[in-house]
């Protein structure tokens, strides 16, 4: 079985998905609002298993510390862009 690339996941999901930006309308906006608690339990999801594998990179084996580093890497820049976007809030 042949694996997806990240930009046909991301299609797929957001085609699954739908808008999770509000529009100013009320019915339109519930929809939304349902889109938008689907896609915090998959963010979620996927968060939980990067932490996972940030906490191999102390790891002795050299392809679970690169792994891991990597996952750590990415959760730092994700807090440094959270802490971005809520200060410019």
């Amino acid at each position: 079985m042949t694996k997806l690339n990240s930009n046909t996941i991301i299609s797929v999901v957001d085609s699954l998905l739908g808008d999770i930006t509000p529009v100013g309308e009320s019915n339109r906006d519930e929809i939304v609002m349902k889109n938008l608690k689907t896609a915090i339990d998959i963010v979620n999801w996927l968060l939980d298993g990067i932490a996972d594998s940030a906490k191999t990179r102390h790891r002795y084996e050299r392809s679970m510390r690169v792994i891991g580093e990597r996952a750590f890497s990415a959760m730092c820049e994700w807090k440094n862009w959270l802490e971005d976007t809520i200060n410019l809030d």
